[in-house]
C-alpha cells in the first residue's frame, strides 16, 4: 500500500516538474505501428488520476494531498540542493521524506480507501514484473554461467 501511495505522490511530483520545465518538440518518424505510445509522463498522470478516481476521494482530500505533494517537492528540492550534504546524507534525508510523506497520507484516506488501495497495490504487484536484477534469468543462462569443471 505504502509502494502504491508512493507511486501516486511520485506521479503528482513528476507531473507538476514536468510543467514546469521547457517544453520542446520531437519530429518522430513514421513507424509501422499505428498505435502511438503515450509520453510517460502523461502514463503518470494518468495513472493517479485513475488512482485518485477510483479511491473516489473527496475535493477536501485531493486539495489537502496537493498541498502535501507542494510541502514535500519544496522540502525535496532543499534537499537536493543543499551543497553541505553527501549523496548518501540526500538519499537518507528523501527516504525520510518519503516516509513522512506516505505517513501524511495514510492519515488522509477513510478505512474503506485504505482497504481498496491495498487490494489495488496486490493487483499492481501480480501484474508488475518483479523488480530484481536487470536482463532475462532463464535456465539456459543460468546453466551458460555455470562453473566448468575441469
Amino acid at each position: 500500500m505504502k509502494q502504491l501511495i508512493a507511486i501516486l505522490l511520485l506521479a503528482a511530483g513528476m507531473a507538476q516538474t514536468s510543467a514546469a520545465q521547457i517544453q520542446r518538440t520531437v519530429t518522430l518518424r513514421a513507424t509501422t505501428d499505428t498505435a502511438a505510445k503515450p509520453a510517460p509522463a502523461a502514463t503518470e498522470r494518468a495513472s493517479g488520476k485513475k488512482l485518485m478516481k477510483e479511491l473516489k476521494l473527496t475535493k477536501e482530500q485531493r486539495g489537502k494531498l496537493k498541498e502535501q505533494r507542494n510541502e514535500a517537492k519544496s522540502k525535496k528540492e532543499a534537499i537536493e540542493g543543499n551543497d553541505q550534504l553527501s549523496q548518501q546524507e540526500k538519499d537518507n534525508q528523501l527516504k525520510e521524506l518519503k516516509k513522512e510523506q506516505l505517513a501524511k497520507t495514510q492519515t488522509l484516506l477513510t478505512d474503506e480507501q485504505k482497504e481498496k488501495l491495498k487490494k489495488m497495490r496486490r493487483q499492481h504487484k501480480k501484474e508488475k514484473p518483479a523488480r530484481g536484477v536487470t536482463g532475462q534469468a532463464n535456465e539456459k543462462g543460468a546453466a551458460e554461467k555455470a562453473p566448468v569443471q575441469q
